[in-house]
């Protein structure tokens, strides 16, 4: 295990470079496509809202790229986003809509997915099974199915629940959300999420991934638990080793360095999963401990590659089963002990 620090590069959105790939800001410095793919959706700041990127065009044409890894990339979309790539994806291919042909789908999500953007699949069979649009701006007509948080009429909403209450459909993109609010924020943009503090100095502590999820403390199983901010990334599949990464973000160098003894000790192959009893041994080969900091922000992150039975997500999943604050120092969510504050 290997510890080194390192300065994050400054990170300012100009245009959106196609899809896996990488662009480059107004003042040259690299911009990832995890980093562009937010430009093109709607956070305010302070940032209290997770989001969610799967590169569907890279995974399906990674090596030895499978079913299993799609689905586990999918996990960074969220619960009941990854659906869309899983359980409700053999319903909407029957309405002539395949969300695993997209190029990428992008989420909005907490403890759940408040809606869903997905990219690059034509959309005109989808809109003729919704009937007449509420209305239309710009490119996109909107589709008022259901009421918030209820799920629309069947078909659409035996496969969808509510997150197909409020649809938008454009040419080659279709949006799903629980909300009006939400949908809107899927496409109509004034403050790109790329152009958040938080979630720039997220998209540069990950680097180059091929599925991310960004989400404030506030969706911890227990909120305000751990890091201001957790970022979760999946590398590019090279059909070898699975490669993730975990970034914990404070505001404070002193909680870094705290969270950084804490990846190095329960990261350790001896330490062991405490939500499954996995030693960690069994789920990671290899693991590099360093720090990322700029403009206010820190983390600690861990460089993960996983054991050959692993498959992709383990990040992901690590969160949604409430063991990721684990690795920071903090209570498993089955010890029944409340916690609150630093480790």
């Amino acid at each position: 295990m290997s510890r080194r620090r390192i300065a994050a590069s400054g990170l300012a959105i100009a245009v959106l470079a196609g899809c896996g790939e990488k662009g480059s800001d107004n003042q040259g410095q690299e911009v990832t496509a995890f980093a562009d793919a937010m430009s093109t959706i709607e956070v305010v700041e302070p940032v209290g809202t997770g989001v969610g990127w799967v590169n569907v065009e890279e995974l399906r044409a990674a090596p030895g790229s499978d079913r299993e890894a799609l689905e586990g990339a999918a996990t960074a979309l969220g619960p009941g986003g990854d659906d869309f790539l899983v359980e409700a994806r053999p319903g909407l291919r029957g309405l002539g809509f395949d969300p695993g042909l997209a190029d990428q789908i992008l989420s909005l999500n907490g403890s759940y997915t408040f809606g869903v953007r997905v990219d690059g699949v034509p959309a005109r069979s989808l809109a003729s099974e919704l009937g007449d649009p509420a209305r239309s701006t710009g490119e996109w007509d909107l589709y008022d199915l259901a009421g918030f948080g209820t799920s629309p009429d069947a078909p659409l909403g035996e496969f969808t629940s509510s997150t197909g209450a409020y649809v938008a459909v454009s040419e080659n993109s279709v949006a799903f959300a629980r909300s009006d609010q939400n949908r809107s924020n899927l496409f109509e943009v004034q403050s790109p999420a790329s152009q958040a503090d938080a979630l720039a100095f997220a998209a540069d502590c990950l680097g180059d991934v091929s599925a991310a999820r960004v989400l404030p403390h506030n969706f911890n199983y227990l909120p305000k638990l751990g890091p201001k901010f957790a970022a979760l990334g999946v590398r590019p599949l090279d059909g070898e080793r699975v490669e993730e990464v975990m970034c914990g973000i404070s505001e404070s160098a002193d909680e870094m360095e705290k969270y950084v003894s804490e990846l190095e000790s329960r990261l350790a192959p001896d330490a062991v999963e405490p939500t499954t009893g996995a030693p960690i041994g069994d789920v990671i080969e290899a693991v590099s401990v360093d720090t990322v900091e700029r403009d206010g922000y820190y983390a600690a992150r861990a460089e993960i590659t996983l054991a050959d039975d692993e498959p992709p997500g383990f990040v992901f999943r690590s969160f949604n089963r409430g063991s990721l604050v684990t690795f920071f120092g903090f209570q498993d969510p089955t010890s029944g002990v409340e916690i609150s504050g630093s480790p």
